[in-house]
């Protein structure tokens, strides 16, 4: 209170300190050392009541150099001197395991994307020796501990693995999961599960878009890695979404839609221009469209001239009916 009150005499348009009270300057004669030092021994009890241990320290040394403290105030300055130095040590010891178990998090985390790289190639070389059912199931087991990873993730930082360098932790994440989800499709493709590869491919495409989208609003609002134009994971990832498309249009294929194959072959071309293979298929894909379509219209064509010679031969029956 005593210092709410000597505030108040203060000129009211000068600013606020870190506490929120207004700045002051004093000149203090002489004759009233004693008083502002009983003034500054109320403000450091009122201080150090809020918790406020280190403010009250400086006051009574403020109040010290004005009046020299007696024998129970140099005990009791003593006293929250040593409590203000505990309380500095207890924090920096709290900072200094704060960031040592958010570094043994990002270790951990880091370990884990290792890992699961390793099952993905692990899957990658059964999948070229043909033993498409362990590629699957190796590629499912690492999309789940990816699901555990991204669901227990607390923290987000840089990654500074060779494979995603300077990705955000959960850039990083989605990457690697679009990767598995395109290998699966091929692995689903090996095994000539066409309609698995369709429906696969269809979610995968669906969460893709609505990734894109978050990324969108992330940009706009510029808060994320995403904004700095040094990393995409979509851009970088082009050639997943090729095999993601080129899967999907084999299986559309294979199931007799050579049209949406079509469009999902071009769609492939797209992410790769001068891929061969994609190219031979897309050019075989509009050769068998355009079969198909030849045939279709060929059918068409011969059922309109049948219905049409049957209406014939029912008019001239009903003439030769009419003569009689």
């Amino acid at each position: 209170m005593a210092r709410i009150y000597t505030e108040r005499a203060m000129d009211p348009r000068r600013p606020y300190d870190h506490r929120h009270n207004k700045q002051y300057h004093l000149k203090i004669a002489s004759w009233q050392d004693v008083v502002y030092a009983e003034v500054l021994h109320v403000a450091a009890h009122i201080s150090y009541t809020h918790g406020d241990v280190w403010e009250a320290v400086g006051d009574l040394r403020e109040a010290d150099s004005l009046v020299p403290l007696n024998k129970e105030q140099k005990c009791m300055y003593e006293a929250w001197q040593e409590r203000a130095d505990r309380l500095v040590t207890r924090r920096a010891n709290q900072e200094e395991a704060r960031i040592l178990q958010e570094r043994q998090q990002i270790e951990k985390a880091e370990g884990k994307i290792q890992v699961v790289c390793n099952w993905k190639s692990k899957g990658d070389r059964l999948l070229r020796n043909g033993i498409s059912h362990l590629a699957t199931s190796k590629y499912r087991e690492a999309l789940d501990k990816l699901a555990v990873l991204n669901q227990n993730l607390e923290l987000s930082f840089t990654i500074g693995s060779k494979t995603f360098g300077d990705y955000y932790i959960r850039d990083a994440i989605n990457a690697l999961v679009f990767k598995l989800q395109a290998s699966v499709a091929a692995a689903y493709l090996m095994s000539q599960q066409y309609k698995e590869v369709h429906e696969w491919t269809d979610s995968v495409l669906e969460c893709s878009q609505e990734d894109r989208d978050v990324i969108h609003c992330r940009c706009l609002y510029r808060s994320h890695k995403y904004c700095d134009n040094t990393h995409n994971w979509m851009e970088d990832q082009r050639l997943d979404y090729l095999k993601v498309h080129y899967c999907k249009a084999i299986a559309l294929k294979r199931l007799g839609d050579r049209v949406q194959a079509v469009e999902h072959m071009e769609k492939a071309l797209g992410f790769d221009p001068g891929d061969g293979t994609v190219f031979a298929q897309l050019v075989l894909l509009k050769q068998e469209l355009k079969l198909e379509q030849d045939v279709a219209r060929k059918s068409r064509a011969r059922k309109l001239n049948a219905r049409q010679i049957q209406l014939r031969r029912k008019q001239i029956s009903r003439k030769e009916k009419g003569r009689a």
